[in-house]
Formats: structure tokens, C-alpha cells, sequence
């Protein structure tokens, strides 16, 4: 190693919409532009046995380079050769310490990627990598400072994510979309500049968020059957009744888990699974069920088509064709080609910021507890408590039994001390914002 550099900065940042990277770009410094020798930045991310997210000391190794595409093949290229880059240690996910120690790529200190790194009597191993496209910006001079890196913005225009560890080759697992990062001395600064650059308001603050696609793929090793094609949707919704109580209800779910005998939680700490996806209610020209094109956050596209619903006392039971993987076999279209290519004509739209903790009950069935909290342009505001079964862990998939568990499920959910008031509803989301729609035009 070359040696050590400890620098202290306070950090402000923000999820977007590909689709709202034009709304972005009238606020951007563009005369500052900050050149860098290579586009992408990658970042390995190492963790402790099956500790997946270190609050206090998180351990990545950053390198710069330029991939000739963004496949597995690459990365493994990559990483089987020296590396030049640093080893960063932050002191906490809060704080703005960071330790910095520069690898020689000329030496024999790193000839290849750390397979462990020894650190404070813990081995930590690499578990996903990241590669970013980023834009970088000078913001020293809306503070009146000269242009330098001190006080910059940048833009990942794309941030694709591979999982490492339990593979015995890199697994692509998605876009996560483009993310607004402010970084300056001190915490006055980032504000200052943030608020001068009006960016607030275009992006979303939300917590656990960069491990949605890591966790996604978790779930899926761990479900021995999962439901898609061998049931129909199956669900029990609650209603929020005061939508103020969404993320109370959210940060309670996995105690009320923990109070079912037999059960337990499918994923590591934090336990949940963060997204926010943007749903474009339609009318399809021709079929009379309710289509919806569901949006991720990197722009890619797919369809969810419901029909058939039915009450079995307190289940929603319903036909459901849709993607189950839309971050990777989504289409990468503009969103009015999309709809025309399918015969839609869209008739609202709602942004849904969701938190799923998925748990499997004492004999095996598997199921996700979710809060969908969800709002339209103009402000109307949905936030529903669901219980859906996704599968098995290790026993057969049971129509009759998956049912009886929801019934119970949703009984429970309803007694429990949330700290929120829920009511039950089957009122569909496509419903609700058609409705929206409708008395906004008619006012």
C-alpha cells in the first residue's frame, strides 16, 4: 500500500427516476464539469460471514477503470488483474470520516482483488460490486470558492449491480437507476448548495435502498418453490386508514413477524426489502381487465395485468400476469412507444414507495408483509398494508393451505399493536387512481 489519507466531508443524497433526469438537467453546474480519465467506478463492497450491511464500519474497495461492456465475462476480466484504486473505511453509514488507502497497482500489494481483507479482528470477503456511470461537477463556486473536487456533485447515470458472493462467478442483478450525490467540508455547505441548486425536490431519500436488487436475489435462493405460475395472486389488504402512519407501520413489521409462533424473517439485516417503482395505470383498447405498466427507477418496463378478482372471505384472489423480473428483462423503451406498442392509452399515474418483509410461517409457506405507500401527481395518497404469499422453504405449494394461513395472517396483522389504525379493504390500486383520474378531469 502507498499510504493513507483521512478526509472528513459531510454527504447529501438522492434516488431519481430515469425519467426525470430532464428535469434535472436545467439545475446542473454544466460550465464546472470535472473530467475524469475513466468513466466507470466500481465499487466491491466486503462484508463480515452474513452480515450484509455494516452500519458502523462499512469496507469497500473503489477502483476506476473502463469496462468494454457491462457483462459477467467483463468483470470477471477485471477483477482477475491488478487493480488500481483505494480501500476505503468509513467510520460510520452516517458519518462523513473516511479512511483512504491507496493500492499500487505497480506493487505487489493487491495483484488481483482481496478475496479477505483482515480488519479490526474481523475477516471480511467481497458479497456485490457495483459499476457506475458518472457525471462529476464542480460546486465550490455557488459557495464562492474556486472550482476543485473539495465541493462537487455527482450524477450516476446508471449504477449496475452484481452479486459475488455465493456464486461462483459474478450474477448481474439489475440497473438501480441514476442517484444525485452532493459533497462538500461540512453538513452547511451540502445545504447551501443543495438548496441553491433547487435539487431537493427531484430526488428521494430512502434508507436501505441500494440493497433492493442484492436482496431480491437473496429471496429467491431461499424459496425452495416460489408462487409465480403455480398460483394465482393471493392476498390479504389492509388499509392505513391516516396515510401520515405509513412508515410507523413499515418500522413495526418485522416485531409483529417475530410475534407468530414458528415463524421467521428470509433476509438478513435490515430485513427488508426497499424499492420504489413508478405505475402507470392504463385502459387497453381491446381487453377489458386492468393493465398497469409498471416503471423501475433505471427506466425499464413491463406490463401487470389482473382480471378475475374474487373474495374468498377475507383473501383477494386474482388472476396475475406479470414480470418477475423487470430490473434485468424490463424493456428499455420511451413510455409512450411502450404504450402505443400495446395497445394502451394511459389514464393516471402513481409513484409506490414500498417496504416488503418476507418471513416464512412454522410449516414452511412463505409469504411477504408489505407497505405500499403510494401518490399521484396530484397529491392523492394510497397507503395499504398487503400479505401475499410468494412460495415455500422446503415444503410442497398449497392452494387451500396458503389461503387459511392469509386468513389467520390478516386477523393477527389486525390485532397487533402496530401504533397505526388498519381496516381491511379490497379496494385495487388500478381502481383507486383511475377514480383519482376521473375527478380531476371532471372538476
Amino acid at each position: 500500500m502507498t499510504g493513507s489519507a483521512h478526509s472528513e466531508r459531510a454527504e447529501w443524497r438522492g434516488d431519481l427516476f430515469r425519467s426525470d433526469l430532464g428535469l434535472l438537467a436545467p439545475h446542473l453546474p454544466h460550465q464546472h464539469r470535472i473530467e475524469r480519465p475513466t468513466p466507470d467506478t466500481i465499487t466491491v463492497f466486503y462484508g463480515e460471514g452474513d452480515r450484509w450491511v455494516d452500519e458502523q464500519r462499512p469496507v469497500r474497495v473503489r477502483i476506476y477503470g473502463r469496462l468494454p461492456d457491462l457483462s459477467p465475462h467483463a468483470v470477471v476480466e477485471l477483477l482477475r488483474h491488478r487493480l488500481h484504486g483505494k480501500l476505503q473505511v468509513k467510520t460510520s453509514a452516517d458519518a462523513g470520516l473516511v479512511d483512504h488507502v491507496e493500492m499500487d497497482s505497480r506493487g505487489e500489494d493487491f495483484p488481483r482483488l482481496p478475496a479477505e481483507l483482515h480488519m479490526d479482528g474481523r475477516v471480511l470477503t467481497p458479497h456485490s460490486m457495483r459499476v457506475a456511470r458518472r457525471d462529476h461537477f464542480s460546486v465550490g463556486p455557488l459557495l464562492g470558492r474556486e472550482a476543485s473536487e473539495r465541493e462537487r456533485m455527482t450524477i450516476d447515470m446508471e449504477r449496475h449491480l452484481f452479486r459475488l458472493a455465493g456464486r461462483s462467478e459474478p450474477t448481474y442483478l439489475g440497473d438501480l437507476g441514476p442517484r444525485l450525490e452532493i459533497k462538500a467540508p461540512t453538513q452547511d455547505d451540502v445545504d447551501a448548495i443543495a438548496a441553491q441548486l433547487g435539487v431537493e425536490a427531484l430526488v428521494r431519500h430512502l434508507p436501505y435502498r441500494s440493497l433492493e436488487l442484492l436482496f431480491q436475489d437473496l429471496l429467491r435462493d431461499e424459496l425452495t418453490v416460489a408462487r409465480e405460475g403455480e398460483l394465482p395472486e393471493m392476498e390479504g389488504k389492509l388499509e392505513v386508514v391516516d396515510p401520515a402512519d405509513a412508515q410507523a407501520a413499515s418500522d413495526a413489521l418485522p416485531d409483529w413477524v417475530l410475534s407468530l409462533p414458528g415463524a421467521r424473517l428470509l433476509l438478513p439485516a435490515p430485513r427488508r426489502i426497499v424499492r420504489l417503482r413508478r405505475y402507470h395505470v392504463c385502459d387497453h383498447e381491446t381487453d377489458p381487465r386492468q393493465w398497469t405498466i409498471v416503471e423501475t427507477m433505471a427506466g425499464r418496463l413491463s406490463t401487470k395485468v389482473k382480471g378475475g378478482a374474487r373474495a374468498q372471505d377475507a383473501v383477494l384472489v386474482r388472476d396475475t400476469e406479470a414480470s418477475h423480473r423487470t430490473d434485468v428483462h424490463g424493456e428499455s423503451l420511451p413510455l409512450g412507444q411502450f404504450v402505443q406498442e400495446h395497445d394502451l392509452s394511459r389514464v393516471n399515474g402513481f409513484d409506490k414507495l414500498q417496504s416488503q418483509v418476507p418471513f416464512a410461517v412454522a410449516d414452511g409457506t412463505a409469504f411477504i408483509v408489505k407497505i405500499d405507500d403510494c401518490v399521484d401527481a396530484n397529491g392523492h395518497r394510497l397507503v395499504q398494508c398487503e400479505l401475499e404469499a410468494i412460495g415455500t422453504v422446503g415444503a410442497p405449494l398449497d392452494a387451500d393451505r396458503v389461503a387459511a394461513h392469509l386468513e389467520e395472517l390478516v386477523d393477527s396483522l389486525s390485532g397487533f399493536t402496530l401504533g397505526v389504525e388498519l381496516r381491511p379493504t379490497m379496494a385495487a390500486k388500478h381502481e383507486f387512481f383511475t377514480g383519482c383520474a376521473c375527478a380531476v378531469a371532471s372538476d
